[in-house]
Parts: C-alpha cells; sequence; structure tokens
C-alpha cells in the first residue's frame, strides 16, 4: 500500500521534504499532519520496501522510520540505505515504540541521527532535529537559506 502525492511534495525545493516510513495508518498520518503544520513537506509510505521504490523517484532531505513494521525492519531498512551511495547521505530518524536499548545502539552505529519513542519522546524534539537537517547543506554545514 502507498500513499503518493498526486505531485511529489519532494520535487518541492522551497520545503524540506520528509518521508515518513510507518505501517499504522494513524501514526503517519499525526506524523504528516504534524509536519506539514510545521512547514515541512511530508511524505508517508507504509513499509521499508515501499520507501526503497518511493526513494528511486526523488530523494527526501531526511526519513522518519519505524522500527517495528511487517516486511523488514527499520534497521534492516536503514542498512539497505546506508549501503547504497545514492542513499547513505540521507539523515535517518527512529520514531518507534520499540525501547530495545541493543536496536538504538545499533542504529546509532549505523548513522542513525535519533531514537525517538512514540508516547514518551516530545515531537518537538523530533522537530528540532528535522530542522537541523533541513537546515544545513548535505555536508552537514549550516546553510543561510532556510527550507521553512
Amino acid at each position: 500500500m502507498f500513499a503518493f502525492a498526486s505531485n511529489l511534495m519532494l520535487a518541492l525545493a522551497s520545503q524540506c521534504a520528509v518521508l515518513i516510513v510507518e505501517d499504522h495508518v494513524d501514526t503517519a498520518d499525526m506524523l504528516r499532519r504534524f509536519l506539514r503544520r510545521n512547514h515541512f513537506s511530508a511524505e508517508v509510505v507504509y513499509g521499508g520496501m515501499a520507501a526503497l521504490e518511493f526513494l528511486e523517484r526523488g530523494q527526501p532531505r531526511c526519513v522518519i522510520i519505524d522500527e517495528m513494521m511487517p516486511d523488514m525492519t527499520g534497521l534492516d531498512l536503514l542498512r539497505q540505505l546506508k549501503a547504497r551511495p545514492e542513499y547513505r547521505h540521507i539523515p535517518a530518524f527512529f520514531y518507534s515504540a520499540n525501547f530495545d536499548w541493543r536496536k538504538q545502539m545499533e542504529a546509532e552505529a549505523l548513522g542513525a541521527k535519533g531514537w525517538f519513542i512514540k508516547g514518551i519522546s516530545n515531537l518537538d524534539e523530533l522537530m528540532r532535529e528535522v530542522t537541523a537537517c533541513c537546515t544545513s547543506d548535505e555536508d552537514g554545514e549550516s546553510s543561510e537559506n532556510t527550507a521553512n
């Protein structure tokens, strides 16, 4: 199942584009609405395979990934992103109900920028991290032109 807008918002250079990879429709919709209210472009796919297919058509400034999904775990998706030169520069954040510190450490070792726990982490914390990605260039340098 895919949730693609008729015109991909990822093509808009004037906004920071975020890809949400989340299999729970309610959580995905809440994140998308929260990001859009904060002037970010946000698209949702409902699994890891859908994320890989989506990335073939456009690249976001960052990705928010759920760990526990039916087709592949978020860690498996992150491994695939980091293994591909065309995607390894995309910052990834986890937004998951999973509390396992070993998985969090593995995600960090793979290059994840943060792990936020559903229902515990404040969405403003996640927003600060996403904003930081969107206000820096691809080399991590701060940009004078903000995306929002």
